[in-house]
């Protein structure tokens, strides 16, 4: 007995393809087996009895594991799905990983099984390269990253040197007057204190002169005037 080479999908693993409504289907295997020893049944009896035009994908038959995706399924890796991908981008990055391990599966599946990696090298299109225009590019360890040229230094910018006018003097404060204010004052009187002349206060406290005749040290003793 052998496995069969049915080629099949589910709704459910339906996911939008990028900015489009349209809808990416993912590849499944049936896990049955095919009865007969005949070489040319591949298919269980129960896959045998699926239409290859059904308009639901999910009963459809979508042709056999060796043989290439039809043009109109909706199955990842397929003709149809690389157009829409090439026209609206792929569909969400988790779902691309899953479906790849899925149709890994299936290569693995059947002895002859069609593969997906040689079809996108000959239409040297796909999920990989729709995906090239919307993720940068990281380069791999070990290699350099392309030299950037350097930009080219901004010109100068020339400046204009302007002559600066002196500045007129348009108001000036004036000046203001000297204000007198009212202190306690008394009147000294010169005399002779001990042969050394002296300004007397009225206290009795005395100074002595310089040689300007000007009060110049005040003086401990204290002169005592006559009644």
């Amino acid at each position: 007995m052998s496995r069969c080479h049915a080629r099949l999908t589910k709704w459910s693993s339906r996911v939008y393809i990028g900015s489009s409504k349209m809808y990416a289907l993912q590849l499944f295997v049936c896990n049955r087996v095919v009865d007969g020893d005949r070489d040319r049944e591949v298919l269980c009896k129960t896959c045998a009895k699926k239409s290859l035009t059904h308009v639901r994908h999910e009963p459809r038959l979508h042709g056999l594991l060796t043989e290439p995706i039809p043009d109109d399924s909706h199955i990842f890796g397929g003709a149809w799905y690389m157009r829409m991908v090439e026209r609206f981008g792929p569909p969400p990055m988790e779902w691309v990983m899953a479906a790849e391990i899925n149709q890994k599966i299936a290569e693995g599946w059947v002895d002859g099984a069609w593969k997906y990696e040689d079809k996108a090298q000959s239409n040297n299109s796909g999920t990989e390269q729709a995906m090239e225009k919307t993720v940068k590019k990281v380069p791999k360890k070990g290699t350099a990253a392309p030299a950037r040229a350097p930009k080219p230094a901004p010109a100068p910018v020339p400046i204009s040197l302007t002559t600066i006018a002196p500045v007129e003097i348009m108001y000036k404060e004036a000046a203001k007057p000297i204000r007198t204010f009212e202190t306690d004052s008394y009147t000294i009187t010169k005399g002779v204190f001990r042969d050394i002349p002296v300004w007397i206060l009225p206290n009795g406290k005395m100074y002595d002169m310089d040689p300007a005749g000007n009060p110049k040290t005040l003086l401990d003793e204290t002169y005592a005037f006559k009644a």
